[in-house]
């Protein structure tokens, strides 16, 4: 009984271990995302060319194909 109170324990510390990694390295990531976005402008911004280039893409797409 002891031997497997032992093992819980340490699947418990091992998996604690783990989530405080992930907690760790998902804080780090928004982090990042919120030192190169700053606000939410910057990120609008980003979208909304995205946007555009993959609107000007379609467009000369159909172009391409009417001629």
């Amino acid at each position: 009984m002891q031997e497997k109170t032992e093992c819980l324990r340490r699947d418990i510390s091992v998996e604690q271990s783990l989530v405080d990694r992930f907690e760790f390295i998902d804080q780090q990531c928004q982090d990042a995302f919120d030192e190169y976005y700053g606000d939410e402008t910057k990120l609008v911004e980003e979208i909304q060319k995205l946007h555009l280039i993959t609107r000007r893409t379609q467009l000369q797409q159909r172009k391409e194909m009417n001629i």
